[in-house]
């Protein structure tokens, strides 16, 4: 990735801003009653995310997120560190030329194959970082997104970018894993 940015560049805070409430109460809910282990104490939520070595936490005060997560605490488990991952199949090809949506797609695919490697799946994620090189489509990478990660999300941070390592390239997405030992 060429670290070249295009002046300031909103983030995942920024982005949030338009999302509907009601999504975020009902993964809110979803997370209570379902998925997690809600911890109140000192002002903060935990939920375990079935991953009993990460806590995955939105703190008191800061508002709270449908996309991502504010805090992950990490226990215990084996770090693993996902190089950037681009559009780009088995056999050497872009996938989706031109295409934010098509080139998410593979770029999330490429993300399972590697978390697999390692025994690991997208409940293990605890930080991404996503660069784009346009935010006209961040409907269609939210879309995309959501397919694949865990409920809670990992920490994330998404920036855009005025080129990624080839022309061509869309998106880049890289990542920090905790597997089970």
């Amino acid at each position: 990735m060429v670290p070249v940015g295009a002046g300031p560049a909103p983030n995942d805070a920024d982005e949030d801003e338009d999302e509907d409430e009601e999504e975020d109460a009902m993964r809110n809910r979803r997370a209570i009653v379902g998925l997690g282990l809600l911890t109140l104490g000192a002002g903060l939520g935990a939920q375990s995310g079935g991953y009993p070595h990460a806590n995955f936490i939105q703190p008191e005060g800061i508002r709270a997120s449908a996309s991502y997560t504010h805090v992950v605490e990490v226990t215990g488990g084996r770090t693993v560190y996902l190089a950037g991952q681009v559009a780009i199949d088995a056999g050497g090809n872009l996938v989706g030329p031109g295409d934010l949506r098509a080139q998410a797609q593979q770029v999330f695919e490429n993300l399972e194959t590697a978390l697999a490697s390692v025994g690991g799946g997208f409940e293990h994620l605890v930080k991404t970082n996503i660069y784009v090189t346009d935010m006209a489509d961040l409907a269609g990478l939210r879309e995309v997104r959501s397919q694949y990660m865990a409920d809670p999300p990992p920490t994330s941070t998404l920036v855009q970018v005025v080129q990624l390592a080839r022309e061509g390239f869309l998106l880049e997405v890289k990542g920090i894993a905790v597997v089970p030992e």
